[in-house]
């Protein structure tokens, strides 16, 4: 019995680094239509209640909301002060506001 137990948290422990690599290399990905400036600056809107700047929102809406909602994810274990559903929820009306700047850019 105990061998199966090892076998079994073996199996689960290269689950958890094999997501961990999978994340990494999406937010790689992620990060070729999102400077690092702007990576920063919209983390800030949504964990320090930060201005998100239009030129990083035209940037995030370029680099898609499942790059944004990984970023909100990957990022947000970094700020442990801030609740995990507020982090989320601020992340959509993150999302919704540079939607707003991009579609004015437009205009």
């Amino acid at each position: 019995m105990g061998v199966i137990k090892i076998q079994y948290f073996f199996i689960i422990s290269a689950l958890v680094v094999l997501s961990s690599v999978l994340a990494i290399k999406d937010l790689e990905e992620c990060g070729k239509d999102l400077s690092k400036k702007c990576g920063e600056n919209i983390a800030n809107s949504i964990f320090k209640n930060e201005e998100a700047c239009d030129d990083c929102c035209k940037e995030l809406i370029t680099a898609g909301s499942a790059c944004h909602k990984k970023l909100v994810q990957v990022t947000a274990p970094q700020y442990p002060q801030v609740n995990r559903k507020k982090a989320v929820s601020k992340g959509v009306e993150i999302w919704d506001h540079c939607m707003v700047v991009d579609f004015r850019s437009l205009i």
